[in-house]
């Protein structure tokens, strides 16, 4: 239970951190957002990549 509430704590703090950063007047701004938003995406496209040489192994 407590390790449960630290890590969505910690999750959200951080999550909020870097929204904040996404969002102040520095150069590169949308650079900064977009290599945020590829670390969402990566792990995502992985996946599927593996999952589709395991479903379709031609």
């Amino acid at each position: 239970m407590i390790f449960t509430v630290f890590t969505i704590l910690l999750k959200i703090i951080i999550g909020l951190l870097l929204a904040i950063l996404a969002n102040k007047e520095v150069r590169l701004k949308n650079f900064h957002r977009v290599i945020l938003f590829m670390l969402s995406i990566i792990p995502m496209l992985v996946v599927g990549i593996i999952f589709k040489s395991i479903f379709n192994p031609e």
